[in-house]
C-alpha cells in the first residue's frame, strides 16, 4: 500500500511538471507568435510607407517635367529623397530648387538645413548667409531655425565652443519671432551650456563647471542646472545647495532625488541647532515636512 501511494505521487508529481514545462512552452509560443506578427505588421506598414513614398516620387518627377520652374516641387522631391536616404538625389534637386528659386529664402534655409544634417558645415554657412538681411518676421524665423539647428549639431559632435557660440546667433534672431521659437532657443542655449559643464565636472573642473550651469540658467530656468549646482555645492555650501534643488524641485520634482535631499535636510537642521539658530532648523524641518 505504501509503495502504491509512493508511486501514485510520484506519478502526480510527473504530470504535475509535465503540464507545467507544457504551459510555459505554449506561452513562450504566443508570446513569439504576437511578436512575429508585430514584427511582420511593422515591417508591411514600413514597406507600404517605403512604396507610397516611391509612388509620390514618380508623381513628383512627372509634374518636374509639366512644371519645370516650379522650385517647390524639387523641394519635395529632395525631402523624400532624404527620407529614402539617396541624399546624393537630395542634394541634386535643392540645387535644382536654388536655382529654379534664384536662391529664395525658403529654397536657402532648407538646402542650408539638408547640408546641416550632412555634417557639411562650412557648406550650410554660406547659404544661410545668402538669406536677406532686411527685418521680417519670417525671415528671423528661417533664420533663428537653422542656427539653432546648427548649434545643435555642433553640440551632438561634441564641440562646445562652437554650439555655444552657434546658439547666442540663433538667439539674436529668435527674440525677433515669437514667444515659442524664442522660448526654444533657449532651451536648447541651455541645454548647450549643461553638456558643456558635464565635460568640466567629469574633468573635475567645478569652477568651470559652476559658470556653465549659472550662463544655463541666465539664459533659461532650467532645472537640470539647478539640479547639477545643488549636487556641486552640497558638499561646499548646503544652504546654497538646498535652495538650488528646491528650485529645480519647484519645476521638475520628478529629477530630484528625495533621499538626497532629505540627507541635505537633515544636515541642515541639526547644524542650525548646534548653532543655536533654532527659527533656521524650524524653517527646514517645515521644509522637510512638506
Amino acid at each position: 500500500m505504501n509503495k502504491y501511494n509512493t508511486d501514485l505521487k510520484e506519478y502526480i508529481k510527473t504530470i504535475f511538471w509535465t503540464l507545467f514545462v507544457a504551459i510555459i512552452v505554449v506561452a513562450i509560443m504566443v508570446i513569439d507568435l504576437r511578436l512575429n506578427v508585430g514584427k511582420k505588421q511593422q515591417s508591411d506598414f514600413h514597406i507600404k510607407e517605403l512604396t507610397n513614398i516611391s509612388m509620390s516620387l514618380n508623381q513628383l518627377y512627372y509634374l518636374e517635367k509639366q512644371n519645370p520652374n516650379d522650385y517647390m516641387i524639387n523641394l519635395k522631391i529632395a525631402f523624400l529623397c532624404e527620407v529614402l536616404k539617396d541624399n546624393a538625389a537630395a542634394k541634386i534637386n535643392y540645387e535644382k530648387a536654388l536655382k529654379k528659386s534664384n536662391y529664395a529664402p525658403f529654397a536657402v534655409y532648407k538646402a542650408a538645413m539638408f547640408y546641416v544634417s550632412q555634417k557639411k558645415y562650412i557648406d550650410a554657412i554660406n547659404l544661410a548667409e545668402l538669406l536677406p538681411d532686411y527685418k521680417n518676421k519670417n525671415i528671423f524665423e528661417l533664420k533663428a531655425r537653422f542656427y539653432t539647428r546648427l548649434a545643435d549639431s555642433f553640440l551632438e559632435d561634441g564641440d562646445f565652443v562652437n554650439s555655444v557660440k552657434i546658439h547666442k546667433i540663433a538667439l539674436k534672431y529668435a527674440k525677433n519671432t515669437t514667444d515659442d521659437i524664442e522660448n526654444k532657443a533657449r532651451e536648447n542655449f541651455a541645454v548647450a551650456y549643461n553638456k558643456y559643464a558635464e565635460k568640466y565636472i567629469d574633468e573635475n573642473d567645478l569652477k568651470h563647471a559652476i559658470q556653465m550651469l549659472q550662463n544655463a540658467l541666465e539664459i533659461y530656468p532650467d532645472p537640470y542646472a539647478m539640479y547639477k549646482l545643488g549636487l556641486i555645492y552640497e558638499n561646499v555650501d548646503d544652504e546654497k545647495a538646498q535652495r538650488y534643488i528646491e528650485d529645480a524641485y519647484n519645476i521638475n520634482p520628478g529629477i530630484i532625488n528625495p533621499e538626497l535631499y532629505n540627507k541635505l535636510l537633515n544636515k541642515l537642521i541639526k547644524r542650525s541647532r548646534e548653532e543655536g539658530e533654532y527659527s533656521k532648523a524650524q524653517f527646514y524641518a517645515l521644509k522637510q515636512e512638506n
